[in-house]
């Protein structure tokens, strides 16, 4: 039964405690876990709207902006080994407004590629770069969803967030969703993309930055 799983909650949100990096962060950073793009992330997302949240993970952001009133999340979550997770946390969670999608969001929809990283629920894992295959993902474009509006996306997918927004250029310029982004590499390139797109942008949490029109 999900009510005897052992979880915690943050802001509003239960995550199933075993193995989860996000209440691991919340523990051990001295400030907990990204406090300032939660913050925002909240705001942005209770004013409605449809919300993505790429790179979902165990699902902490795609339910805090159910939480918050959201109209409707779209959770992109690539590793096999994490989905059940998140699956697991939106029935604890009872969020019925949540789309999980098990793709990787990239620049061309259709393409199978590996994710590497480490064993179990790391949120570490990455289709860019070396290290060990622990599992494969088919890749998608944000342009391809469909989405009829988008009012603001987190962007989690280290080191590829690049392709994502390239995939997802059309969508972007369409909408103008305020963007929540972690950037570990090419920061520069991202920078420039998104300005030439006509956004400004500061950072929130360490690696976190938000951009806006």
């Amino acid at each position: 039964m999900l009510e005897e799983l052992d979880f915690e909650e943050l802001d509003g949100v239960k995550l199933i405690v075993r193995e989860d990096n996000v209440l691991a962060a919340q523990k051990k950073r001295s400030k907990g876990f990204e406090p300032i793009s939660r913050r925002l992330w909240a705001e942005l997302a209770g004013k409605g709207g449809t919300v993505v949240d790429a790179g979902a993970y165990s699902g902490f952001y795609s339910i805090l902006a159910a939480r918050s009133g959201a109209d409707r999340v779209h959770a992109f979550e690539a590793s096999p080994l994490i989905v059940p997770r998140l699956l697991a946390n939106l029935a604890l969670n009872d969020i019925g407004t949540v789309r999980v999608h098990p793709h990787a969001l990239s620049r061309v929809s259709g393409q199978r590629i590996a994710i590497r990283g480490k064993d179990g629920l790391s949120s570490a894992g990455s289709i860019v770069g070396d290290g060990a295959v622990i599992g494969s993902a088919s890749t998608l474009a944000l342009d391809d969803v469909g989405l009829a509006e988008l009012s603001v996306i987190k962007i989690d997918v280290e080191r590829a967030e690049y392709d994502l927004l390239q995939g997802g250029a059309a969508t972007i310029r369409r909408f103008r969703p305020h963007i929540l982004i972690e950037l570990l590499d090419e920061i520069d390139a991202v920078d420039g993309l998104l300005r030439g797109w006509g956004y400004t942008g500061e950072k929130t949490d360490s690696s976190m930055y938000h951009y806006h029109v």
